[in-house]
């Protein structure tokens, strides 16, 4: 008769108890992850879409920033292709017998824009086309006298406003100097705009040139 099982023996518990221990370790694992990740979620910055712009004050430039720095159109001196026979003014020699003393003085006489003016006979004349009209450039290694006339100002200037502080040939003009260079604008009666552009470089002698040029300058009849 074979022998019957005995049905009280406990079976072996060893495999369940380690199942059991590595399921609660990877539980742990599991939080101590979620936790982590929440951490650095808290502790990264806010989107771009999240963040409400501050509106600040827009800062406009002072009258003051322009006038340290005007837009000034470069000196040239280069001779034009056609210059006009009134344009230049004509030394014609005497006898060699006897030499007469050259005129001090040379008149510039323009139909086009209607004007003279008289300049010292040692400046050489240039005339030459502008974006803005006509370039006359009278010529001295001392400082340059530039003249300019169009149909719009040959520079800008955010404060221009012409004054009867200083009348140029019976005209309102305004005036503007940094030191190395003065500028004199100012109208004709039927809107041409012309700037006196005097390059001195601080020179007194150039300053006393560039004024006696505004006094003698005409306009036409």
């Amino acid at each position: 008769m074979p022998d019957r099982a005995n049905l009280t023996e406990t079976p072996p518990t060893k495999p369940y108890l380690l199942l059991t221990l590595l399921l609660g370790l990877l539980s742990f694992a599991g939080v101590f992850l979620l936790i982590r990740v929440f951490r650095s979620r808290s502790a990264s910055p806010p989107l771009a879409e999240d963040i409400t712009p501050t509106s600040e004050p827009e800062n406009y430039p002072t009258e003051t920033a322009f006038e340290a720095a005007p837009t000034l159109l470069p000196l040239t001196a280069t001779p034009y292709q056609s210059l006009s026979a009134t344009a230049v003014p004509s030394r014609r020699p005497t006898a060699a017998s006897s030499p007469q003393p050259t005129s001090p003085t040379a008149t510039l006489t323009n139909s086009q824009y209607g004007f003279s003016v008289t300049f010292s006979s040692s400046r050489q004349l240039y005339q030459e086309a502008e974006k803005s009209g006509t370039r006359f450039t009278f010529y001295h290694s001392s400082g340059i006298i530039t003249l300019h006339a169009g149909s719009s100002w040959s520079w800008s200037h955010p404060g221009r406003e012409l004054t009867s502080d200083t009348l140029v040939a019976n005209r309102p003009s305004f005036s503007y100097d940094n030191g190395d260079q003065s500028l004199t604008d100012f109208e004709s009666s039927s809107g041409t705009k012309f700037t006196l552009q005097c390059l001195h470089h601080g020179s007194s002698q150039i300053k006393s040139e560039c004024s006696s040029f505004i006094t003698n300058f005409k306009f036409s009849p």
